[in-house]
């Protein structure tokens, strides 16, 4: 049985750092990690990527923790960003992501895939809420699919 415990505290602190002790007491903490009787203080990023890492193996789904100063090739950047390679690198060569060449390779950064993929996905919740948005303003939203398809094929 295994002792580590995330526990959650009440005051706030300044960030940790792991390589070392943190010179944090625990009443400093908001939150720490029990490990064998040891606590050791977390700031609240690193409970929440904890608890999310936690959350994500519980719904079986595999985690990989990067260090975004990590090099990707530009199959394990496509994989990440659900495209493929070529289009991957179509990206890469029109200056939307920023990458590296070694030899005659690709490295893509780790933190510059991500943050490419933020913007990405923030834009199209926001074209996704102004669709919705324009749906329900010119009163599609009540139609059934029938109807619709009428619609759609009167024009």
């Amino acid at each position: 049985m295994s002792t580590t415990r995330l526990i959650k505290h009440s005051k706030s602190f300044p960030k940790v750092n792991l390589k070392g002790d943190s010179g944090l007491s625990s009443k400093d903490t908001d939150y720490s990690l029990l490990v064998k009787g040891h606590k050791i203080p977390l700031s609240e990023h690193e409970y929440e990527t904890i608890s999310n890492i936690l959350t994500a193996l519980r719904q079986g789904k595999s985690v990989t923790v990067v260090p975004d100063e990590t090099y990707m090739t530009t199959q394990q950047a496509a994989e990440v960003l659900n495209v493929s390679r070529p289009y991957l690198v179509k990206l890469l060569e029109n200056h939307e992501i920023p990458f590296t060449k070694v030899g005659n390779r690709r490295k893509v950064l780790v933190k510059d895939l991500l943050a490419y993929k933020e913007q990405r996905d923030t834009e199209r919740r926001q074209v996704l809420r102004e669709f919705s948005a324009s749906i329900y303003e010119d009163g599609l939203d009540e139609l059934d699919y029938e109807s619709v398809s009428q619609i759609i094929n009167e024009d």
